[in-house]
């Protein structure tokens, strides 16, 4: 029962561990992107075609989408302190591998991304 109990609290500990990086790489990228999008104006965005709407959107959405790919392989490949004691397996934690948390935090963060898509949606 001691050692069920130990295996539950790395794991406990892993998992913020693991979230601690998905935060502070998806707060820095949603910086980084927010400054490469600038502001959302509405004004110009009504200017453009629906198709040119459309395909923006989709291109912003199919980086966003690669950027989360990567990152959450290259934070896969990041070792855990966790990892090993009380036999507990850091690259089987579900939390490394579908990463909601970034995904979350760094389409949060889009500011442009969130303000084009409702503009987006309040078309239909």
């Amino acid at each position: 029962m001691h050692h069920e109990v130990a295996l539950r609290l790395v794991k406990i500990m892993d998992i913020g561990f693991v979230s601690s990086m998905y935060l502070l790489i998806a707060v820095i990228l949603a910086g980084k992107l927010n400054t490469y999008f600038g502001e959302f104006d509405e004004k110009k965005e009504r200017k453009k075609t629906f198709l040119r709407r459309t395909l923006e959107l989709i291109g912003m959405t199919w980086l966003l989408v690669v950027i989360m790919y990567i990152i959450r392989n290259l934070v896969e490949l990041i070792p855990s302190p966790f990892h090993g004691v009380a036999g507990f397996d850091h690259y089987r934690l579900k939390e490394l591998k579908f990463a909601g948390i970034f995904i979350f935090i760094l389409l949060f963060l889009q500011k442009h991304y969130r303000e084009k898509l409702v503009s987006y949606a309040s078309e239909f």
